[in-house]
C-alpha cells in the first residue's frame, strides 16, 4: 500500500469516531426534545445562612452582580455577600468600595494573586459564615429567586452541590459571542442532562451552590490549575457525594465577544479539563462510590476535548488529498454534514429552549467560520498539556454594562 492510499484510508477510518459523535448529539437532542424534563423548585424547608462569594480581577460588571445578589428574594438575615477582590483597576476598586458600608458586603483582598481563582476563594473562606456557598463570577447577574430554589435541593443530605445552568445576555452581539454561548449552551443543554442522569455531573465554576462542611471534608479549592471547579466535582464524586445540575436554576453572564478573548477562553477551558482529570484519575478510577458506567462516562466526557484535533486532522488531510486529486473537493460538504450535523441540531435544540430559534443559521454560519480557528487553538493547548508546558492563566474581558432586562 502507498503512502497516498495508507492516507486516504486513514482520513476514512478517522469518521467512526465523528459518526458517533454526531449521532450521540442527534440523539441526545431528539431524545431531550421529546421528552422534556423540569425540575420544579419547592419552598426550601429550611433557611440556611449563605455565604455568595463572588471573585473578581478588574472586572468592571462587579457593581451590577453585588447589586443583583443585594436583590436576591432570601431573608436578608440569612446570607451575606464575600466580594473576593483581586483587582488592580482603580476605577473596578472604587465600584467595589461603594458597597464598603452595607452591612451584607465584606470585601476581602490580598497582597498578591496566589492560586489565581482558586486562592481567592480559599481565602474569602476564612471571611465567610455560611453552610452553604455560592459561586458567582463577577459578571453574573442572578434572578432574584436563586437561592430559593438552590436551597431547596439540599433536603437530600447526599447532596453536596446544585450546580446551575448559565444564560448570556449578549449571545446575539456578534459572531463570536454566538460562537462563544452556544458552545456553552449545547453542553448543557445536551451533556450536561446526560451527566445528571448517569450521576457525573460536575462543576461549571459559576451559579454552583456547595454544601460547605462537604466541600471542607474534601480538601476546597486546588490552586494553580485551569479548571478547579472541574477538579474539586471530581473529588466530590469520587467521595460518594451527589452534584445535582437543575437547567432551571439559571443566571445571566457574558458572553467573549473579541476573538482574542474567546480563543483565550477556549483554550484554558480545554487544558483545564485534561489538567483536572489528570490530578484526580487514580482516586476517580478507584472510586467504590463510581460505577464502571459511571467513570467511563467521565473519561468519555473528558475525551471529547481530543475532538478539535481530529477536526483538525480531518480538514487538513482532507484538502491536501482535494489538492492532489485523490478525493473531489465537494466531499468537503458532506465532511461538514458528519463533523456538524449532530451539533447543529443540538445549538438548535438549546436556541429554541432559550427562545432564539431564528439565530439557529447565524449559530452555524458562527460555528463554520469559527470552527476551525478554535479547534487550531484547543489543539495547541492540548499539545501544550502533553508536552508538559504550562498555559498561561487569562482573563475573559468583559463589558461594563448589562441590559435593563436579563
Amino acid at each position: 500500500m502507498d503512502l497516498l492510499a495508507l492516507l486516504t484510508n486513514v482520513y476514512l477510518l478517522s469518521f467512526i469516531p465523528s459518526i458517533a459523535l454526531s449521532f450521540f448529539y442527534y440523539f441526545l437532542a431528539v431524545s431531550l426534545a421529546l421528552s422534556p424534563v423540569k425540575k420544579e423548585a419547592k419552598e426550601p424547608e429550611y433557611t440556611p445562612f449563605v455565604t455568595i462569594q463572588i471573585p473578581v480581577y478588574n472586572d468592571e460588571i462587579i457593581g451590577k452582580s453585588i447589586k443583583a445578589c443585594l436583590e436576591l428574594d432570601y431573608p436578608k438575615d440569612k446570607y451575606e455577600i464575600v466580594v473576593a477582590d483581586d483587582s488592580t483597576d482603580p476605577e473596578v476598586i472604587k465600584q467595589i468600595d461603594q458597597y464598603a458600608g452595607n452591612p451584607m458586603v465584606k470585601i476581602v483582598r490580598r497582597n498578591n494573586r496566589e492560586g489565581f481563582k482558586a486562592g481567592a476563594l480559599n481565602n474569602a473562606m476564612k471571611y465567610s459564615k455560611g453552610e452553604i456557598i455560592v459561586i458567582f463570577d463577577s459578571d453574573f447577574i442572578p434572578p432574584k429567586d436563586f437561592l430559593k430554589r438552590a436551597i431547596s435541593h439540599f433536603k437530600d443530605p447526599k447532596v453536596a452541590v446544585v450546580q446551575g445552568r448559565w444564560r448570556f445576555f449578549n449571545l446575539d452581539e456578534n459572531m463570536v459571542s454566538i460562537f462563544a454561548s452556544l458552545s456553552v449552551l449545547a453542553y448543557q443543554y445536551l451533556v450536561y442532562p446526560a451527566k445528571d442522569m448517569v450521576g457525573t455531573p460536575l462543576l461549571s465554576g459559576s451559579a454552583v451552590v456547595i454544601r460547605r462542611d462537604i466541600m471542607e471534608k474534601v480538601g476546597g479549592w486546588t490552586p494553580h490549575l485551569k479548571a478547579e471547579d472541574m477538579e474539586l466535582g471530581l473529588r466530590i464524586i469520587s467521595n460518594g457525594y451527589k452534584i445535582v445540575f437543575d437547567p432551571e436554576l439559571a443566571a445571566h453572564c457574558q458572553a467573549p465577544f473579541s476573538l482574542s478573548s474567546l480563543v483565550k477562553q477556549q483554550m484554558r477551558w480545554t487544558y483545564g479539563g485534561l489538567e483536572a482529570f489528570k490530578t484526580r484519575a487514580r482516586e476517580v478510577l478507584n472510586s467504590k462510590h463510581l460505577s464502571p458506567i459511571q467513570k467511563a462516562f467521565l473519561i468519555f466526557v473528558v475525551s471529547l476535548n481530543f475532538n478539535y484535533m481530529l477536526i483538525l486532522f480531518q480538514l487538513m488531510l482532507g484538502l491536501t488529498l482535494g489538492i492532489l486529486e485523490i478525493l473531489p473537493f465537494g466531499q468537503m460538504w458532506w465532511v461538514v454534514a458528519i463533523l456538524g450535523g449532530g451539533y447543529f441540531a443540538g445549538i438548535s435544540y438549546a436556541l429554541a429552549n432559550e427562545g432564539h430559534p431564528k439565530l439557529a443559521p447565524k449559530g452555524v454560519l458562527a460555528t463554520l467560520l469559527l470552527g476551525v480557528i478554535i479547534s487550531a487553538a484547543n489543539t495547541y493547548a492540548i499539545l501544550r498539556f502533553a508536552t508538559g508546558k504550562e498555559l498561561p492563566w487569562y482573563v475573559t474581558k468583559k463589558h461594563s454594562s448589562v441590559p435593563a432586562k436579563v
